[in-house]
């Protein structure tokens, strides 16, 4: 079962967990802007 520890990288898994909150955080934003601008219409 080593090849399955090697997936296991904490650093990897760090790095994938910042990725997807920046990715969430600027959907989130736009989705805010856009609601924003709808409203003002």
């Amino acid at each position: 079962m080593k090849y399955t520890e090697n997936y296991s990288d904490p650093i990897l898994e760090n790095r994938m967990a910042i990725f997807f909150a920046i990715i969430y955080k600027v959907v989130f934003i736009a989705l805010t802007i856009k609601a924003l601008i709808w409203l003002m219409q």
